[in-house]
């Protein structure tokens, strides 16, 4: 491991990519060509802007893992101790094997509310400028549950700026500003929406430089992918995901102070946040799709993602298309 990293963080590498995961939170932390080192997730919250309620544990970084809620607890919840988005991004992880140089094994407990979660990360040998990351959250009480589950790619750094490009096949989907309205009417269809109350239309694949919104959207399709890309910088992240295990997908654009501060990416099992009560995340649906998913008593369920870096050049316009090889691969399309 380098001296320049902290001692929580493990490293992954190929011939062409290197990884790194910080055991506090289980955050991917850092994802770059070995040659380029400029890295993407670079984006982390202090400890003084985090959540009251998550302050003693690990702080949000680059691509953590929301289970149990997207968002904030109930009240009741947050006085039981449980943190917003969730136990598992607040607490230590513990690596459980490292079966190979590129494959790295990883778990943790939910103490209060009674979930495990472990993971394998597969970073394929060569020049592969992939990551295979699969988790399987087990249940350890004797009845079933509903729970949510989001993955949240958080990128920022100098990756991000203005010319920062976000290409996706999610569709039709509404404001977190204007949940009102999300029952009945897609407000947004990629790539333009309205983002508050104004009812502004908005070209959600260029980030705003002074207004922090959230839209969410359904994915159509086997399979769900999304790309963000600097073309001056010569660098793109993409995630590609089965949208039978995460059907939808949140765009946050983070504005701190007046600034550009974050673009998020972040798919998973629910539509509405812990700021909707529970019942309504209940019973509503749009477009035919729910917010939660059930895991029967002592029963596991098991999602994967794959999270890839490509060289760009400036002149780089949009991605076209994303999708599996036969080998395991990813297939880019760009113009």
């Amino acid at each position: 491991m380098s001296p320049d990293f902290p001692d929580s963080w493990i490293t992954l590498h190929n011939d062409a990519v290197a990884l790194a995961i910080d055991r506090r939170g289980g955050a991917l932390v850092s994802f770059t060509f070995r040659d380029l080192p400029l890295n993407p997730f670079d984006w982390r919250m202090t400890r003084e802007e985090m959540p009251r309620n998550n302050q003693a544990g690990a702080a949000y970084q680059g691509h953590f893992l929301c289970q149990g809620r997207w968002g904030p607890p109930t009240d009741g919840e947050r006085q039981a101790g449980i943190p917003d988005n969730g136990e598992p991004a607040n607490r230590e992880w513990t690596v459980t094997a490292r079966p190979g140089p590129g494959v790295l094994d990883m778990e943790v407990e939910a103490p209060l509310e009674r979930w495990r979660i472990r993971r394998t990360v597969t970073l394929p040998p060569g020049a592969v400028s992939q990551v295979v990351v699969e988790e399987t959250l087990i249940n350890l009480l004797p009845f079933a549950r509903f729970t949510t589950w989001v993955q949240h790619g958080t990128l920022g750094g100098d990756f991000l700026e203005e010319s920062t490009v976000m290409d996706t096949n999610a569709t039709a989907g509404f404001s977190q500003a204007r949940l009102a309205a999300a029952a009945t009417n897609a407000e947004c269809n990629w790539p333009s929406g309205q983002i508050d109350s104004t009812g502004r239309v908005v070209d959600l694949r260029r980030p705003l430089q002074t207004t922090d919104h959230v839209t969410t959207h359904v994915v159509d399709g086997e399979w769900g992918w999304a790309t963000v890309a600097t073309p001056p910088r010569g660098l793109l992240l993409g995630y590609l995901w089965k949208t039978s295990e995460y059907p939808w997908l949140h765009v946050w654009n983070g504005v701190k102070e007046g600034r550009l501060w974050a673009r998020g990416v972040e798919f998973g099992t629910t539509g509405l946040s812990g700021r909707v009560d529970a019942e309504t995340r209940a019973t509503h649906t749009f477009r035919g799709r729910r917010h939660f998913f059930s895991v029967d008593a002592h029963a596991s369920v098991t999602r994967r993602y794959v999270c890839f870096l490509r060289r760009i050049t400036p002149d780089f316009r949009a991605t076209l298309s994303v999708g599996p090889l036969d080998d395991g691969g990813v297939a880019v399309r760009f113009e």
